[in-house]
């Protein structure tokens, strides 16, 4: 790409509004992240930013306003459909993992491959590879809570790319973990997302997150803005 090139969104926000009952969360806000960009949304607790990824992800709808992923309306799908691009396109990484108790490291992590029809050898391999990647090879049959907390974020990780989606959406990734740990698990995630050039939006109130990021946005009163680099 040219050094002077507007990079393409891959997600776009125009005008998106939502409210829940009387309380407006956010207004009429823009946004946009291109291919492989991190962007990191940082705001205080309860200002909207979990709200702001359900809405990216199409977790819930808009009341006002359009979602684009590529030349896609999100806002315009069904919940049917939207589940299917949501299990086809998107990755999830959550603050306090997510897992399956009851299924061992390796099934948590090939769960996105096999709901999107991927031979069980094909994924095996790929969830080898992944629990190898990421230095956990040879933890594929213990279960979440023989694990450390670091550990477990580390699966969660593995889960949300298993299926090599374009976009990954990480809700407080770290907010469980200590501060040396998550600093491991936020460069890991980062590097990881980066070499399979996923888009990877952050929801934060992690400080130390704001270095690594390509942009840093934050919510107040409603409304999203850049902040000064």
């Amino acid at each position: 790409m040219q050094a002077n090139a507007k990079p393409v969104p891959q997600v776009r926000l125009a005008a998106v509004s939502k409210a829940y009952g009387s309380t407006l969360v956010l207004d009429r806000i823009d946004f946009s992240a291109a291919r492989g960009e991190f962007v990191v949304i940082v705001g205080r607790s309860g200002s909207g930013k979990s709200t702001l990824l359900r809405l990216i992800g199409g977790l819930e709808g808009p009341d006002g306003g359009t979602i684009e992923y590529g030349e896609r309306r999100l806002d315009r799908m069904s919940e049917s459909e939207r589940a299917a691009f949501r299990r086809r396109e998107i990755g999830f990484v959550f603050q306090f993992f997510n897992l399956i108790p009851t299924l061992t490291v390796a099934e948590n992590v090939a769960l996105p491959l096999a709901l999107n029809g991927v031979p069980k050898a094909a994924a095996g391999a790929r969830v080898a590879r992944l629990l190898d990647d990421l230095g956990l090879a040879g933890s594929g049959e213990r279960f979440p809570e023989e694990l450390s907390g670091g550990e477990q974020q580390r699966i969660a990780i593995a889960r949300a790319i298993a299926h090599e989606p374009k976009l990954v959406l990480a809700d407080e990734p770290t907010g469980n973990l200590d501060l040396e740990t998550a600093e491991r698990v936020l460069a890991l995630l980062d590097d990881v997302c980066r070499r399979h050039r996923a888009t990877l939006v952050m929801a934060t109130h992690s400080r130390e997150v704001i270095g690594r990021a390509d942009r840093v946005l934050t919510i107040r009163n409603a409304h999203l803005a850049e902040t000064p680099g």
